[in-house]
């Protein structure tokens, strides 16, 4: 969505906060600065729980046939793109 609808870059994209939905309730990354939804959250019904991130994005995007890489920064993983 990122990419697409906002014109952010592959590495943009990939920093944007995550909330994933983990079917009996939502779960913010942790180490990111998005604890001031969970109030907003749980105030229209939902159940929050702030959470460490267990998973990460790695992204290679095509653009005009140059390979741009993209990894989660708040990991130690990396994407390269050639």
């Amino acid at each position: 969505m990122g990419v697409f609808d906002w014109g952010l870059d592959i590495q943009q994209a990939i920093n944007l906060p995550k909330v994933t939905n983990r079917n009996d309730y939502k779960a913010p990354v942790k180490d990111i600065q998005i604890e001031g939804l969970k109030p907003m959250l749980e105030k229209i019904g939902h159940k929050v729980q702030i959470r460490d991130l267990n998973s990460v994005l790695h992204c290679i995007q095509i653009n005009d046939g140059v390979l741009i890489d993209g990894a989660d920064i708040r990991r130690e993983d990396v994407a390269v793109g050639f």
